[in-house]
């Protein structure tokens, strides 16, 4: 039995189009997608807690926002 596949111009756009699409989200959708995977993969810096030193020593950090009350850290860093 043979059969015969019947193509029409319609047929034949439809199809040219639906590929055309099909490439053209392959080529948009990856610039996102990398850009996920680059934050992603950014290296992160860690704060160090802690040295091994033969000294005695203590270090004291403060996690403020920048112009943030300057006046309450001097004054607890000159008070000690």
């Amino acid at each position: 039995m043979i059969k015969s596949i019947v193509v029409t111009k319609k047929k034949l756009l439809c199809l040219i189009g639906g590929i055309a699409a099909f490439a053209l989200a392959i080529h948009m959708v990856p610039p996102a997608v990398q850009s996920v995977f680059r934050v992603a993969e950014a290296e992160r810096k860690l704060p160090i807690y802690c040295v091994d030193t033969p000294d005695k020593k203590v270090a004291i950090s403060f996690d403020a926002a920048w112009d943030a009350d300057k006046k309450v850290r001097r004054d607890f860093c000159e008070r000690y």
